[in-house]
């Protein structure tokens, strides 16, 4: 079999598909800032493996600055820094890089063909956003458009990144207890653990204003598990409809993502897809 397959690597997983008959195979692998390279590629080798695939490429998605499909320049998974395609995949195939949510807009995108103007956010340990209008994925000059996260918003006389303000890390870091914990704490009412997601989906609420202001998109779709805290998305679409004019508020749809987890993996599956095309003519 020779399908194309997508990986997602994050900080804390790493998911991996690979198209079938019916939808993609899909394995979620749990990894940590201290992963190396080799056991990345041992995990893409023991997927291969088990489902006796040999891949016509692999599209891999990756949090933070991807110069071209080629090289990552920066990444908060710090393992990652400098690396480029061909260390990744064990020589097999071809393997194209893509930033994270730049795979998610690709994936979500595809949900929506008739929509002009198509936009996805992903919340998730930080925040990034990606645009496909006409068809065609926003990139930028170097293909690092998106960085929604290091938006610079003043709080209290300093100025903070959005991340540090409506960002995953920055919610467990203020509730100082883990994932677990404090979903747990939301089920529970816990006047704490629910301020902090108020708090923090009033600043994502402010973004999504700012992103419809610029863009006047047909849709935002929000994915991410910071998005799925109880209360934190239902916040800021409040706060976007309060601080948003109405005309291109009403002119916007916010949707959840429909991929969710499979999103980066789908969308760099789709990307390597794309790319060779390309290449084959």
């Amino acid at each position: 079999m020779n399908p194309y397959v997508g990986v997602d690597i994050g900080v804390s997983k790493m998911c991996i598909v690979a198209e079938a008959d019916e939808g993609f195979l899909e394995q979620q692998v749990t990894i940590d800032a201290s992963t190396s390279v080799e056991e990345l590629n041992a995990n893409i080798a023991a997927f291969l493996t088990q489902h006796q695939l040999e891949p016509n490429g692999i599209g891999i998605g990756v949090m933070g600055l991807v110069e071209g499909d080629e090289r990552i320049s920066f990444s908060d998974m710090a393992v990652l820094n400098g690396v480029r395609a061909e260390q990744l995949g064990n020589g097999r195939c071809p393997v194209k890089l893509i930033n994270d949510v730049k795979a998610a807009t690709i994936a979500e995108a595809r949900h929506y063909p008739n929509h002009r103007a198509v936009l996805v956010v992903l919340a998730d340990a930080g925040i990034a956003a990606g645009i496909v209008v006409d068809g065609k994925l926003l990139q930028g000059a170097s293909g690092w458009s998106g960085e929604l996260g290091y938006t610079m918003v003043p709080v209290s006389g300093r100025v903070k990144k959005l991340d540090d303000l409506a960002g995953g890390a920055a919610i467990l870091r203020d509730a100082g207890v883990s994932r677990e914990v404090l979903l747990r704490k939301l089920d529970r009412h816990d006047p704490k653990a629910s301020g902090i997601i108020q708090q923090a989906g009033f600043y994502f609420g402010l973004a999504l204003t700012n992103l419809i202001h610029l863009y006047n998109p047909d849709v935002i779709i929000v994915g991410g598990r910071t998005a799925e805290y109880p209360g934190y998305l239902e916040r800021s679409v409040m706060i976007a409809a309060q601080y948003t004019l109405q005309d291109l508020f009403q002119a916007c749809r916010i949707e959840t993502a429909l991929e969710r987890h499979l999103s980066v993996a789908v969308g760099a599956c789709e990307y390597v897809k794309q790319q060779l095309a390309l290449v084959q003519g």
